[in-house]
This record gives C-alpha cells, structure tokens and sequence, in this order.
C-alpha cells in the first residue's frame, strides 16, 4: 500500500485478527499490524480504516494509542424509519409486502442494517418454501412468512444452512 499509494487500507471486522491479547492466544496478524501502523515507514498517502461490532474486543493498544487510529464513529442501530427504508427496498417488488410491513418494522427494532436485510431475504424465502409464488415466479407475502423469518433470525428455530433439503 505504501509503495502504490496514496491507498486505503480497509480491515472488515478487525477483532477478528486484531483482539485483546489478554483475551486471545494468537497474536501474529496483530503484531504486524501495530508494527506496519507504527513502525520505521513513513504512512504518508495511506489511510487505514476499519470496522467492528465489538470495539471492546479490539486490543487497547491499537484502538487507544495516538496514531494509529485518530478517529473511531459510532454507527447506531437503525430507526423505525430507515428499517422500514431497507424493507421497502428488498420487498417492495413483492405482492403483500405492504400489508406486512409495519409490522416488519417493529419486529426489527434492535436490528442492524444487515439482520434487517437479512429478514428481508428470510421473509421471501418463507413465502417460497409454502410455494407462494405467481406464474412470473414472484412471492406473494404473508404473515406466516413474517412469523417464520423471526423466529429463524430470534433462534427460536433452526436456521437452515447450506443446500440441504428445507421442505
């Protein structure tokens, strides 16, 4: 990055390979991490950002040292408006969609962006597994669908994964 720069670096998840030492065994990546942030190279032109779900996670010595990152923002949960926003946005193609969205909303309250699309998509899917679908091959969404989407994504039912049969 250096080399090529000016470049930005972008780490997704970085408690994945940048935690707590205190709190995880393995260290290597962190390491060369905090040497490359803060080492002998000059970082002109480079710009390292990253994201996390658990900034507590992230080893001190990397989140609160001077320099390493100068910034840290707080992107909060989505309100009642931008979730219906992203509902809108991945169901509206569907029949039904309006009769279920309020209440789509409210069983997302606590969500991230992502656990709202992913609702969105688990939502759709239902419909298609109680084959609810027209002659253009699209769902028609009902409340049961809705239902079947929050408990999959509250754990109150097994999420299926991979290719296995559903139904």
């Amino acid at each position: 990055a250096r080399r090529l720069g000016p470049s930005i670096l972008f780490f997704e998840d970085l408690d994945l390979f940048a935690g707590n030492r205190d709190w995880f065994g393995r260290t290597e990546a962190l390491g060369e991490l905090l040497s490359q942030m803060d080492g002998l190279e000059k970082n002109d032109g480079l710009i390292v950002v990253a994201t996390t779900n658990d900034l507590e996670a992230i080893e001190p010595a990397l989140k609160d040292r001077p320099s390493r990152f100068d910034a840290v923002l707080n992107i909060p949960l989505p309100e009642a408006s931008a979730r219906r926003q992203i509902l809108e946005k991945h169901l509206d193609r569907f029949t039904g969609a309006e009769k279920i969205m309020d209440d789509g909303v409210a069983a997302t309250e606590g969500f991230s962006g992502a656990q709202v699309r992913e609702f969105a998509i688990l939502i759709v899917q239902a419909a298609i597994y109680r084959n609810a679908v027209d002659a253009q091959g699209h769902a028609t969404l009902e409340r049961e669908d809705l239902e079947e989407a929050t408990e999959t994504l509250t754990g109150k039912k097994h999420k299926r994964i991979g290719f296995q049969a559903t139904h």
